[in-house]
């Protein structure tokens, strides 16, 4: 039964209140959980979920110990209105808004009541004390994306836990191949062995795991269902006033005039913070419903759901209706919106038309969206493709930008393009811009797309490459381009010969290329050319992208596509070389061969390299972890050691290094095999993505030498 002090509206009107001259009203937690969704709405400007796990778990420890949670904010609803009501929309003329509190309830109701939809289950430890000094109860919170669970500070399992994890669901489901990671059939990880509830089974019914529970924990639960939750009945009138965006904080605006994205600031202080693109993905739902429904379906009924957020969709909307709308539109120099620049683009008739007719009516960018995914994934018929992995690591920068360029170009023209657009995902891969940098190059490419709209990816490569490097030395301009594999075979083999680290001083590389080039500015593009490849471990997601493939199809059970089933792995084991760990012979660290110059800064930076680094599936890991390491290699032949990038001659090298056949110990051979089959295998890996980018025709991308 619904509380009737919260929900009889007569009653409301009439002045039921817990405190003289206030607003305040109280309902139990069950019946507010009952209430979400039947009687509380969430407003359209109201963004998604986004609390952590760690969030969602410091909430419910402190229900279950009684502490007071804070107001929630509620408006009655007086007129038909638009709501966001169970992921749908709908007009409703009574009820009420929740206009803060969100967060706190949706981690409440989706701890009290499970479903799938709500992306997390909430469990507590039946016999187990908390790891976590912050918690007196052990809370755990799995989620889509971990459906293990984290470990008790709340950071993602290690690759050892993982694996068990995945081994231990494997063998309860062994068979059935239609498993999957659901979260109603996954459970929080232990080490120790530890046994969980979730929280919404005791809910449903107490009897289950009855004899196990704990008196004080179950004390606790009782106590849940007489929690009180406390509401504010704030007036219509802020609901119903005109937005004002725009709104200096320091001008101090009349009550009913209060904008809406300071209304949201000043309640939400303390909370999770309103980003930019939550404001303009709210903005567009009360302003532009249709659109905003239209976003939701696409993502719903398709598989771009895999790579973009409604966010990332709506900003890729935004920046095209700035960079083409056409005359009357605002065209925002900048990649980055303001709050106040949001809200004129979307009040804009230009560009909300363009938004309307684009997105909601010709859904020409779904079109391209989806074109574009397909053209640069991995499959068996595009065998140079990116792996899904690869594809979900490009920032929305990224996809802004091609979308603007193929918006452009003639529709034969993306086909035609395939291989050169995924050398072009490549290189940004490769440079890996920052999130400042990206924006910037966005904007700028941009701008040169507009004024000459017929670009082909070469000329989109060459640009791209020119403004990363845009890092002037004494005012030179580095020229644009890779190195060729010669030139980056010689300059691997003089800087890992150096007491130097390798990688921390941009001068010294710069200064041992001068005598592979005459010019200041190949010295430059050659010495940020080498640094952005030595340790960049994203690029071997596409050296290795047959043997995700392979990995993948031998799976019993679904992955989620959230969840990768690798992870990355040192060839030579990190505690043969890394300073401070002795757990087995005599390190590198430690080693005096006076032959060998490589010291601790640079040996770190050699062992750290994608030289040294593999993917590897959990099974595969395990198997090199039971075997002789030697053995582990010598088991590297044929399409095996090609789809882990090892060539016959590195793997024999690698053989050489530390293992059981020698008592782990270092000596003068397996130090000078170590380095160099770290220094052959980062050579091979580079010269396979120089001939790609070669091979493809971004031609403009390569140093002339």
């Amino acid at each position: 039964m619904v509380h009737k002090a919260f929900f009889d509206r007569e009653a409301y009107m009439s002045g039921i209140k817990l405190i003289d001259n206030t607003n305040l009203i109280t309902v139990l937690l069950p019946d507010w959980c009952g209430a979400l969704g039947e009687d509380i709405y969430l407003p359209l400007i109201q963004r998604n979920f986004v609390w952590k796990p760690e969030q969602i778990a410091y909430l419910w420890d402190s229900i279950l110990r009684g502490f007071p949670l804070g107001n929630l904010m509620v408006v009655p609803i007086e007129q038909e209105t638009k709501v966001k009501c169970n992921s749908e929309y709908q007009s409703v003329s009574s009820g009420w808004l929740l206009l803060d509190g969100q967060q706190r309830s949706r981690a409440i109701a989706g701890g009290y009541k499970f479903s799938e939809d709500n992306g997390f289950r909430v469990w507590v430890g039946l016999n187990s004390e908390p790891a976590n000094p912050k918690l007196k109860f052990d809370i755990r919170v799995t989620t889509r994306q971990h459906p293990f669970g984290f470990d008790p500070l709340f950071r993602p399992l290690s690759m050892s836990h993982r694996s068990a994890a995945y081994s231990y669901f494997e063998e309860q489901y062994k068979g059935e191949k239609s498993a999957s990671l659901g979260l109603n059939v996954t459970t929080p990880f232990s080490a120790q062995g530890h046994e969980y509830l979730p929280l919404d089974v005791y809910f449903d019914s107490e009897r289950t795991h009855e004899e196990l529970i704990p008196f004080t924990l179950k004390e606790a639960l009782e106590g849940v269902k007489a929690y009180q939750l406390v509401a504010l009945s704030v007036s219509t009138d802020v609901l119903n006033a005109p937005v004002e965006v725009g709104t200096r904080q320091d001008s101090k605006p009349e009550d009913s005039n209060l904008p809406v994205e300071l209304l949201f600031e000043r309640i939400g202080s303390g909370g999770t913070r309103l980003s930019n693109e939550d404001y303009a993905y709210s903005l567009i739902k009360q302003r532009m419903p249709d659109a905003h429904k239209v976003v939701e379906n696409v993502l719903k009924q398709s598989d771009l759901q895999e790579f973009f957020s409604p966010l990332s969709l709506i900003s890729i909307a935004l920046r095209l209706s700035c960079s083409f709308c056409g005359e009357g539109g605002k065209d925002i120099d900048d990649v980055h919106y303001s709050k106040s620049n949001i809200f004129k683009i979307i009040e804009n008739n230009a560009n909300s038309r363009f938004i309307q007719e684009q997105v909601v009516q010709a859904g020409r960018l779904t079109t391209l969206l989806e074109s574009l995914i397909e053209s640069l994934m991995h499959t068996n018929s595009n065998a140079n493709g990116l792996p899904v992995y690869l594809l979900k690591a490009l920032p929305i920068s990224f996809w802004q930008l091609m979308i603007c360029w193929i918006w452009q170009q003639p529709n034969k023209h993306l086909l035609e393009s395939k291989e050169q657009l995924i050398g072009f995902a490549l290189l940004w891969l490769f440079y890996s811009p920052n999130t400042k940098m990206a924006r910037k190059i966005t904007r700028h490419i941009i701008k040169d797309i507009r004024t000459n709209p017929v670009r082909s990816a070469d000329w989109l490569g060459e640009q791209f490459c020119l403004y990363c490097l845009d890092l002037s030395v004494n005012n030179i301009t580095p020229k644009a381009g890779l190195i060729t594999p010669e030139i980056f075979r010689s300059s691997v083999i003089t800087l890992a010969n150096q007491e130097e680290p390798i990688l921390k001083n941009r001068n010294f590389r710069i200064q041992n290329l001068k005598n592979q080039f005459n010019d200041e500015r190949s010295q430059i593009a050659a010495g940020e050319c080498l640094s952005h490849f030595w340790s960049n471990r994203k690029l071997l997601i596409w050296f290795q992208r047959k043997y995700l493939r392979e990995i993948n199809k031998q799976r019993a059970v679904k992955i989620s596509e959230h969840i990768t089933p690798y992870d990355y792995d040192h060839i030579v084991p990190q505690n043969y070389w890394a300073r401070g760990n002795t757990s087995r012979g005599k390190q590198l660290q430690q080693t005096n061969f006076y032959s060998w110059k490589l010291q601790h800064n640079a040996h770190t930076d050699l062992g750290n390299s994608i030289g040294n680094y593999q993917l590897l599936s959990f099974a595969d890991n395990r198997v090199k972890q039971d075997k002789d390491y030697q053995r582990f290699i010598a088991d590297f032949a044929g399409d095996k050691a090609r789809d882990l990038c090892i060539e016959p001659n590195v793997g024999a090298l690698f053989g050489e290094t530390p293992g059981k056949h020698n008592n782990y110990e270092w000596n003068s051979d397996s130090v000078k095999a170590y380095q160099s089959a770290i220094e052959h295998r980062i050579v091979d890996l580079y010269t396979q993505f120089y001939q790609f980018i070669a091979d493809v025709g971004l031609t403009s991308t390569l140093i002339d030498t």
